[in-house]
């Protein structure tokens, strides 16, 4: 199977911001959709959305000796730092690129193991199409529902406490070549998509997609098919 990735031009790898300064955590707190007071030395998930509240990046936070740590896709690294630096204002914050989490080379096998484990990553094709939950993202422990206000944040809870997320991301295998933001057909209605690619390696993927298309027969906008869909999340959820 060919391997896929986004186009060249794009950053591979996985890059890591410092945000320091006494006022770090609170500057977080209203950005992120994770509690930062929970970040440790172990990295826990986190979201960063617009004010649509649809993700911008979905990053790994951790705390340590000299501040907290945001781990990113390189191809939105540069948006997010430039975004985030838009609200520090007089807060006593400081953003700093320090040594990758993962090099250009080790891409590859970076962003396959995010799929077999079930966990979006956001690139540019994809920034600001998806609300959280349409990712797995509550699932996962990326969204802290009593944190306070954060960017997008309303749009995020009004999803949650009305139950309605008509879209979520699955776990599939395809034929042919995909790429992050490719359409998704239902065989049977080729009209209009039913979902989109969130990123695809090897012959695997990882689809948002309408639940109510989950037991369709999937293809491609080339015709290819879209094989062995399995649901990450109990249908009840």
């Amino acid at each position: 199977m060919q391997q896929t990735s986004p186009a060249p031009s794009i950053a591979s790898g996985v890059g890591r911001i410092l945000v320091a300064g006494a006022d770090a955590e609170a500057f977080l707190q209203g950005q992120l959709t994770q509690d930062v007071r929970k970040a440790g030395a172990e990295p826990i998930l986190a979201g960063y959305c617009s004010p649509k509240g649809r993700l911008l990046a979905v990053m790994e936070m951790q705390r340590g000796a000299d501040g907290i740590t945001l781990s990113i896709h390189r191809s939105v690294l540069e948006a997010t730092v430039k975004r985030l630096r838009m609200f520090v204002l007089r807060s006593k914050v400081t953003l700093t690129e320090i040594d990758p989490l993962v090099a250009a080379d080790g891409d590859h096998d970076w962003r396959r193991e995010r799929i077999a484990r079930g966990v979006p990553t956001i690139f540019p094709s994809t920034s600001d199409h998806f609300v959280p939950q349409m990712c797995n993202l509550d699932t996962l422990g990326g969204i802290s529902f009593d944190k306070g206000c954060y960017a997008g944040q309303e749009i995020v809870a009004r999803l949650h406490y009305r139950g309605e997320a008509k879209r979520r991301m699955f776990r599939a295998a395809i034929e042919g070549d995909a790429l992050p933001g490719d359409p998704v057909f239902d065989a049977a209605d080729g009209s209009q998509a039913a979902g989109e690619i969130v990123d695809a390696i090897d012959g695997e993927a990882l689809i948002v997609l309408q639940l109510a298309h989950a037991d369709a027969q999937l293809r491609l906008q080339s015709g290819a098919p879209i094989t062995q869909l399995r649901r990450l999340i109990p249908e009840s959820t």
